[in-house]
């Protein structure tokens, strides 16, 4: 799963928002009302707090509907264009819907769970693996358990994340139990992905060109130039980017204590 923050906006671009926490849930539904509201097969919601959602630009309107039942609807549009962007049910005050392919980044989505299956189009195929209900859940906190135990699968950690990213050159230059120290060389384009480690301290000292590092647990960037040092520790989520226009090189000081890489994003799957 990608880190927040994640940004999105509306199909013009007059409205931008954030979302600076981590989804609570991410789900297609089938029924339709969810069909005739987003005009296609089914609908995809993302469940996230509300406090969690900010207004970077523009004007999130507020717009409400009812449906043929009677229920009243609470939704945030874009003054300027119309597109939905999220939803605040009047029932539950803490808790917005969005409209997650209005993120600039969509490619980290996977619903947890398809709902109303039974009225579902007949040509589309469910992915295997992935939690389906005739109905909805009776309880839709399922719907949050669900993703929860998907984040924690992908937070495996590994003892070998060389083959999890990739760089234009890793090489180490010395290892013994408990320490090592390694040389890698970025692109503009390439990063090292947010992840953090569960023993061991990184210690950043740039050789040549610019990193751009990202943290959270507090929040913070850092930029470093030849010569500078950063030290990140146990358990501190990071992300690791080229903070210039030419190839980063930088020594990486990992210990003191047993190595592994906790993602914080799934691996990418192989072919």
């Amino acid at each position: 799963m990608a880190a927040p923050p994640y940004p999105g906006r509306c199909l013009c671009g007059a409205t931008q928002y954030r979302i600076t926490q981590e989804p609570l849930s991410v789900y297609a539904c089938h029924c339709t009302d969810c069909q005739k509201r987003s005009g296609s097969a089914f609908g995809l919601s993302m469940w996230v707090r509300r406090a969690a959602v900010e207004v970077a630009k523009g004007e999130a309107a507020l717009h409400t509907s009812s449906s043929g039942d009677g229920r009243i609807r609470h939704g945030r549009i874009c003054a300027q264009c119309g597109t939905r962007l999220w939803s605040e049910p009047p029932d539950n005050p803490d808790l917005a819907v969005v409209r997650p392919g209005t993120l600039e980044d969509t490619s980290w989505l996977r619903p947890v769970a398809h709902l109303w299956t039974r009225s579902a189009q007949p040509w589309f195929v469910f992915p295997d693996g992935v939690a389906r209900y005739e109905t909805q859940p009776a309880d839709l906190k399922e719907l949050a358990l669900l993703w929860r135990e998907r984040v924690e699968e992908a937070m495996e950690p590994m003892k070998d994340a060389s083959n999890f990213y990739e760089v234009e050159r890793r090489q180490v230059h010395a290892e013994r139990p408990g320490f090592r120290i390694s040389e890698l060389q970025i692109s503009p384009t390439q990063k090292v992905p947010w992840h953090y480690h569960s023993n061991v301290q990184d210690a950043f000292y740039v050789i040549e060109g610019r990193l751009r590092l990202f943290l959270q647990a507090p929040k913070e960037e850092v930029r470093l130039g030849p010569g500078d040092t950063y030290s990140v520790p146990p358990r501190r989520p990071h992300l690791v980017t080229n903070g210039g226009d030419t190839s980063a090189t930088f020594l990486v000081l990992q210990g003191i204590g047993e190595y592994d890489f906790v993602p914080l994003v799934p691996p990418k799957p192989t072919a």
